[in-house]
């Protein structure tokens, strides 16, 4: 059996420990990142706990926070237990983020069908507005086709268009001679019944 000579010098032992220390370290570090941050979170929390889920999801992080300061835990539970406290921590931050969205969506949902409402009415008034103005054009034109043609028959395009005959549309043509209108009847005296 043949070995190979490993050359094992000092600067390769102090590197080795350096990175097996570095990375213990990191890990310590990590587990303490971990509960840091999970404080962080819950102390960020306690003016959102006005929902029960919230509430609910606060109350298992700081139960796990508290399994992880038990000095009768192996350092692998400790470890679970920050890493879940963690967890619950996030999961309540998300719901907290979540109702924020919901409320804002909400709101948003609200204004918008106010902005539809308004759209709608400023449809009809636009309506109601062309509507108005294609009659007065209408009008507008059968008045000035029968002053240029000096003929009554050009004064049916206004009620065509939906508007009412006017009395200057079916008035006798400028050249023609009046007609005769009905004779006034004689006013009754009041004082005889």
């Amino acid at each position: 059996m043949s070995t190979l000579p490993i050359p094992v010098g000092r600067a390769a032992l102090v590197a080795c420990t350096a990175l097996f220390v570095t990375t213990a370290t990191g890990v310590v570090r990590a587990e303490g990142d971990k509960r840091q941050q999970a404080e962080q979170l819950l102390d960020e929390l306690k003016a959102h706990t006005a929902s029960a889920e919230v509430t609910r999801m606060v109350g298992r992080a700081n139960e796990a926070l508290q399994r992880a300061e038990d000095k009768t835990l192996p350092a692998a539970a400790a470890t679970a237990s920050n890493g879940a406290a963690l967890q619950w921590a996030r999961a309540a931050a998300e719901w907290v983020k979540l109702q924020r969205l919901e409320k804002e969506a909400d709101e948003r949902e609200h204004a918008l069908n106010e902005l539809r409402a308004k759209v709608k009415h400023a449809r009809a008034q636009l309506e109601e507005t062309e509507a108005r103005r294609s009659r007065a054009a209408g009008l507008l034109q059968g008045k000035h086709d029968q002053d240029r043609h000096g003929t009554a028959s050009s004064g049916a395009a206004p009620a065509e268009s939906g508007a009412p005959a006017t009395p200057s549309a079916t008035a006798e043509p400028a050249g023609a001679a009046p007609a005769k209108q009905p004779a006034k009847r004689p006013a009754k005296p009041e004082g005889n019944k």
